[in-house]
């Protein structure tokens, strides 16, 4: 909390909200700042920012600190609100930092105001975090946080030599000056893939991972997501890092396909550009492919050396491996044949198995 003299503008942090007739909050600030500006008074201003698990027990919180003469919900996130000597406005989101600002003549609300967004506005923990390329209704990119990872690397469920691989890749990505910009995960569906991704996200938590769906890979070869990276690269975006930038293109087998086997040259053309020269470079990026394929074709611009950092092939764990995590989930170890990770899994949970609570700290993948 800070006194503060100079004139406050009024803002939504939602730029979509719907906007309304300001007339009677005007007419409080505009008090407040008269009353400052004679000498009469010292606006103080108080604010929080952070994950917020109980939207209604803060806003009652923030009502008996400012017994409210108006209020309105500029959108189903936005709330401003005010009494005579205090204005306030609380933003909430579902899987961002929620906020809260206020500017108050009396020091006293402004400090309880301070006191309850620690309360009820919690730091959400960097590791593991996620956000997704969207594609917005006027033909632009964005990108919007979608939750945390966490699921920590389980060494039993791999095999030795896909281990290697992703030890290597995640030395890498942690690293200034990687053998290459690219990892390649390939295997059957249920190998467990994603969660090796999620093990990897853990890894290097100062790194900022972005999702590309399967329908905007080409768009990595078109002008649109070039400021977009930018962007965090200049942390312009929330919640950015210092880190690498990691595009994760799940199914990207066109992406990677040779283009004489039927691959798509656009989504080709995105990652050679984004994984080497001055954009790949600058920007500080590194992508993650994952294909379901377990004989693709890969193309050869792919594996030219310095630019693939490692190909992760990840198959059916043998019948001896199996029977060790079905030692480890609690099952009878009687596999007598190769098995994926999701059928061991699916195989433990019949009997006797209780779900695990639900989390409360943001959303989780």
């Amino acid at each position: 909390m800070e006194p503060m003299n100079n004139q406050w503008y009024r803002h939504t942090e939602n730029p979509s909200a719907t906007r309304y007739d300001p007339s009677v909050l005007e007419l409080f600030d505009a008090a407040m700042h008269s009353q400052a500006a004679a000498g009469l008074a010292t606006i103080y201003t108080a604010a929080g920012s952070g994950h917020c698990a109980d939207k209604l027990s803060l806003l009652a919180d923030l009502r008996n600190v400012v017994p409210h003469i108006y209020e309105q919900g500029v959108s189903s996130d936005t709330w401003e609100f005010s009494s005579g000597d205090t204005v306030a406005l609380f933003y909430f989101s579902r899987l961002g930092d929620s906020a809260v600002k206020a500017h108050s003549t009396v020091k006293e609300k402004a400090q309880a105001i301070d006191t309850l967004c620690s309360k009820h506005l919690k730091k959400q923990s960097p590791e593991g975090t996620v956000s997704v390329l969207v594609a917005s209704p006027n033909g632009g990119l964005g990108i919007m946080p979608i939750g945390l990872v966490h699921s920590p690397l389980i060494r039993e469920n791999y095999s030795k030599l896909a281990l290697q691989a992703f030890d290597h890749a995640c030395d890498c990505l942690r690293s200034d000056d990687p053998c290459g910009r690219v990892v390649l995960l390939t295997g059957p569906p249920g190998t467990g893939k994603s969660y090796l991704i999620r093990a990897a996200m853990l890894s290097a938590s100062d790194s900022n991972f972005i999702l590309i769906p399967p329908n905007l890979h080409e768009s990595l070869n078109g002008p649109s997501v070039l400021p977009v990276l930018s962007n965090v690269r200049g942390e312009m975006v929330p919640g950015a890092k210092p880190g690498p930038i990691v595009l994760i293109l799940e199914d990207g087998d066109l992406a990677v396909r040779s283009r004489d086997a039927g691959g798509d040259a656009g989504a080709l053309a995105g990652l050679l550009n984004a994984s080497e020269g001055l954009v790949g470079e600058c920007l500080d990026i590194r992508i993650f492919v994952t294909s379901n394929s377990t004989s693709i074709q890969l193309d050869p611009a792919v594996m030219r050396a310095g630019r693939l950092c490692r190909h992760v092939g990840i198959s059916e764990l043998d019948a001896v491996q199996a029977r060790t995590v079905q030692a480890r989930l609690g099952c009878p170890p009687d596999a007598q044949y190769p098995a994926t990770l999701a059928d061991l899994y699916r195989a433990s949970r019949r009997d006797d198995w209780t779900p695990a609570p639900r989390k409360t700290l943001g959303q989780y993948l």
